[in-house]
């Protein structure tokens, strides 16, 4: 890694608000519901589990 000095100063900044950011009692990520849906949502199973059997 390279020494501070040759870091810019914006990438330094936002290093150091990431950290703070990371220290707050904000919610985490786990407790985000997911904007993906599920396989069961997307999957059309067949009674023998298989999709796309007919």
């Amino acid at each position: 890694m390279k020494p501070a000095s040759d870091i810019p100063p914006r990438l330094l900044y936002l290093i150091g608000r990431l950290a703070e950011l990371e220290k707050a009692d904000l919610p985490r990520l786990e407790l985000v519901p997911s904007i993906v849906p599920s396989i069961d949502e997307t999957s059309h199973a067949t009674s023998d589990g298989l999709v796309g059997a007919d």
